[in-house]
């Protein structure tokens, strides 16, 4: 049985990307050093004299040199991108093989560099190019002329202006990335702030529902349990009846709760066996807020009835089930807080606006409640574009609410 063949490692990936820059510019100034040179050698005349030839390889000498030194100063472009770009540019005066340690250097000075760094650089690489034609090549004996002179000044400053171009776009695309991932992560952090906004707005609305629907059965419950925990006088009809309406609000309250979860779940279908209560359904309310024992007195003041039932046409369902819950959670309140005491109820429609009022006597105990209830009706009747307020006034509890009548 022969072993699995050893996995061939791949050169890291960081080595590679810092070193093929070097490796390219060397090549480059390597090629460029033998096209430059190659094509000089060939001019020199057979019969040159010692001086010349001397010359020509002392000058090819000092071209490796000054090539080898920009590519060694190179590294040094982040930290001094000015003087490594004018180190490079003066070695253009004899060096053609640091012509490409000084493109890169100027690029790099293009892309965090200052204006004024620019133009000081670009004096530099139009000098040595001009340098190159007027010093160099005279001494190798070939002549330049002030038309030559004149081209060479121009392809240098060309030439840089093109180095200088790239190195700007260079920047420009990379601010302009930086700002579209700026942007992009901004807008991710918005969209987690909305996200985790809608969470929140969605419990408080689950539990607003939650304590609308049951808090009215349950104190019904609560009460009638009490009754027959303390009251062992009553007679077997009253035991009866108390127990019959533990069992109706439980059953209610079941109902109710699987109408709430049918609203909550996620999908986009609504049962219609599950209506929310509205106004119109104020009678059922009172019917049994009454059974239980609390004497209501209801007065429609411009609302039509028909069959006990008050007429909301116009009315939107959602103001009408805020107006249904804000007359579920008074009553309720005033069951559990002010026991045995009347409730006037009122609700009056006037112009764009229907007022919901409730009022009942303080009892003489005053319990210490949180009234998460009212708190929650005050966040109802907001979102339906009124106003609750609660206030003590004249020996009295009163409960009102103002929404618009839309």
């Amino acid at each position: 049985m022969t072993d699995p063949p050893h996995p061939v490692r791949a050169a890291p990936s960081g080595v590679l990307r810092r070193v093929w820059p070097y490796a390219v510019v060397g090549s480059a100034g390597v090629l460029l050093w033998f096209i430059v040179w190659g094509t000089h050698v060939q001019t020199i005349p057979s019969n040159a004299d010692e001086e010349t030839i001397g010359l020509t390889g002392a000058l090819m000498l000092l071209d490796v040199v000054l090539g080898v030194v920009a590519i060694v100063v190179l590294p040094l472009r982040r930290r001094a991108p000015l003087m490594v770009a004018l180190v490079t540019s003066v070695a253009l005066i004899v060096s053609a093989s640091a012509i490409g340690a000084a493109v890169v250097a100027v690029v790099h000075l293009a892309i965090v560099g200052t204006r004024t760094r620019l133009v000081l650089s670009g004096a530099v690489w139009t000098l040595a190019f001009l340098g190159n034609g007027v010093l160099v090549f005279p001494a190798l004996g070939t002549s330049t002329s002030t038309g030559e002179a004149f081209v060479i000044l121009l392809v240098g400053v060309l030439f840089y202006a093109v180095l200088v171009a790239i190195g700007r776009y260079r920047r420009a695309r990379t601010e302009t990335l930086a700002l579209l991932r700026e942007r992009a992560e901004h807008a991710e952090a918005e969209r987690e702030r909305d996200v985790k906004t809608a969470q929140e707005a969605e419990r408080l609305r689950i539990a607003r529902e939650m304590h609308d629907v049951l808090a009215h059965r349950m104190s019904l419950v609560s009460m009638h349990a009490g009754a027959l925990t303390y009251r062992d006088d009553l007679p077997r009809e009253k035991i009866t009846e108390a127990a019959y309406i533990i069992q109706e609000s439980t059953a209610l309250a079941l109902t109710e709760l699987r109408g709430l979860l049918g609203v909550l779940r996620d999908t986009d279908e609504r049962d219609p066996r599950d209506p929310q209560p509205l106004l119109q359904h104020l009678p059922i309310l009172l019917a049994e807020t009454r059974a239980a024992g609390l004497n209501v007195e209801v007065e429609y003041s411009g609302i039509d009835t028909a069959d006990g039932q008050p007429v909301t046409t116009g009315l939107s369902e959602a103001t009408s089930r805020a107006g249904y819950r804000i007359v579920q959670e008074a009553l309720t309140n005033a069951r559990k807080h002010a026991p045995g005491e009347a409730v006037r109820l009122c609700l009056e429609h006037s112009g764009d606006q229907l007022t919901i009022t409730s009022r009942n006597k303080l009892p003489r105990k005053q319990d210490k409640s949180t009234g998460h209830g009212l708190v929650g009706l005050t966040e109802r009747a907001q979102l339906a574009g009124g106003t609750l307020t609660v206030t003590q006034h004249s020996g009295e509890f009163v409960v009102e609410g103002r929404l618009p009548w839309d």
